[in-house]
């Protein structure tokens, strides 16, 4: 496990924790961002709620009250692995993430060319 741990507000509501290598990453492309740009500026504020943790003996984490309230999150919770970053969700929210995503014509035509340029490519499609 990372000694430390940076958890940040997440798009669509939900929690992103990333390791300390990640977070430098992040922070490289945030200072390339210039002040003149509001959208730059805007993900920048965004993602200044981070905060950073270290587990505790039995392996948890504690997540503060504003990215609580951020994600909507009560007493239960989601974990969803999403490659370089953990996503925490509050059930309810995932559950109404989820079904719009899988009614979303455009995350179905992203797949469909992420999968037709894999296997043009020669690489497995899954």
């Amino acid at each position: 496990m990372p000694a430390e741990l940076w958890l940040l507000p997440g798009f669509d509501g939900c929690i992103f924790i990333i390791d300390s290598s990640r977070w430098q990453q992040l922070l490289t492309e945030l200072s390339a961002v210039s002040w003149n740009d509001p959208d730059g500026t805007d993900i920048q504020r965004f993602f200044a709620q981070a905060h950073t943790d270290t587990y505790d003996r039995q392996g948890r984490v504690s997540i503060p009250q504003h990215l609580l309230e951020h994600a909507g999150i009560e007493r239960e919770v989601i974990l969803l692995g999403a490659l370089d970053r953990v996503e925490v969700w509050s059930p309810v929210r995932y559950a109404t993430y989820a079904e719009r995503a899988l009614n979303d014509v455009r995350i179905r035509e992203i797949r469909e060319r992420k999968l037709t340029a894999r296997s043009q490519a020669g690489e497995s499609p899954t």
